[in-house]
């Protein structure tokens, strides 16, 4: 990557002649950080109880130590950027009818696109963010005693926003950094009622698992290498 974007300036530069050369990659190389993370991620999922109803409908709600992925930053000027991560992760919460429990959700893929502006320090490197994240859902599942409760859910987008850090650790000639971040996520196309999200048909519940609230903690190491 590095080595395709400084060609492309050699050649523009080449086009006005050898003078401004290496002037303008410097700009370039102090202007930009690009790096690639590799990500563990643990969250949690939630839907609220709404007002009562004929429909049993406790809330639901759950986290989940285990997911993971990837994630591609660009920053100008070490101070204004933007993350794109893939986050693949499990979903899963769970309530309680007539005090038997219900679990709902599925495996997703979330991907969030977030903005962020980051205080530039040399070592330790605060960070806030904000942005959409787009969640693509895998089968929903439902796990009860109850046979007639089943659980589904479509493809659905959430704000995230939250705080991160970096630390750049001390390796001579490489640019190795530890992020971590606290993130809050919120469905704003989230059905009131209980009627809203759920389907029956012929005494069969069918809960909408398109979770309400996410919250989530990442932890990773990344190399930056422009």
């Amino acid at each position: 990557m590095k080595r395709a974007v400084c060609s492309a300036w050699v050649f523009c530069l080449l086009c006005f002649g050898g003078a401004g050369q290496a002037s303008a990659q410097f700009v370039l190389s102090e202007a930009l950080d690009v790096g690639i993370s590799g990500l563990f991620y643990a969250s949690g999922s939630f839907l609220d109880e709404p007002p009562e109803s004929g429909i049993p409908y406790p809330g639901f709600g759950g986290f989940n130590p285990s997911g993971g992925g990837l994630a591609l930053d660009v920053r100008y000027l070490g101070i204004v950027g933007v993350e794109i991560d893939l986050l693949f992760t499990e979903d899963i919460g769970g309530g309680e009818i007539n005090d038997q429990d219900v679990e709902i959700g599925q495996e997703a893929l979330h991907v969030p696109i977030l903005l962020k502006v980051q205080a530039p320090l040399a070592i330790f490197k605060p960070n806030l963010f904000i942005g959409y994240e787009f969640v693509f859902v895998e089968e929903s599942k439902a796990e009860t005693v109850f046979s007639n409760i089943g659980s589904e859910a479509s493809d659905y987008e959430v704000l995230t926003f939250g705080l991160g850090f970096e630390i750049a650790l001390p390796i001579p000639s490489v640019d190795i950094r530890i992020p971590l971040s606290l993130r809050g996520s919120v469905n704003l196309d989230t059905p009131e009622t209980v009627e809203e999200r759920t389907t029956v048909e012929r005494g069969q519940i069918t809960y909408n698992s398109e979770w309400k609230f996410h919250t989530g903690v990442t932890l990773g190491v990344a190399w930056y290498f422009l």
